[in-house]
């Protein structure tokens, strides 16, 4: 999961999840999933942004969704996405679960992405 500071997150919240952080926006993972992350080989495909719009149910998450079928115009291949992270402006976390931290911010002022947290130990 994935949470970040935005214009509508109050102080409190702010102060609570981002206290001893010099990161506007922090990663967690769980602990069984750092080899998965490891091994990873990631595809980012790039596209055309004229044939996509911000999705605004999720506008926050960043999610842009395209009504036609689209052809990428470059592909990045990504050996090392741990590194990749790592030289993100994110604090990247982990955790033997998600569970107590998503309850929390889901809860909170704050923007958050939790894709996929049917994976997540229960």
């Amino acid at each position: 999961m994935i949470y970040w500071k935005s214009e509508t997150s109050t102080a409190e919240d702010i102060d609570l999840f981002f206290k001893y952080s010099s990161a506007d926006k922090i990663m967690i993972i769980e602990n069984r999933w750092l080899e998965r992350l490891r091994d990873t080989r990631l595809y980012v495909y790039g596209f055309d942004p004229k044939d996509f719009n911000l999705f605004e149910e999720a506008k926050t998450a960043g999610y842009y969704i395209s009504h036609k079928e689209v052809k990428p115009v470059q592909v990045e291949v990504i050996d090392d996405l741990l590194g990749r992270l790592l030289e993100q402006p994110i604090e990247l976390r982990f955790t033997p679960t998600l569970g107590l931290i998503r309850n929390a911010v889901i809860q909170s002022t704050l923007d958050f992405s939790i894709i996929r947290y049917s994976n997540a130990t229960k």
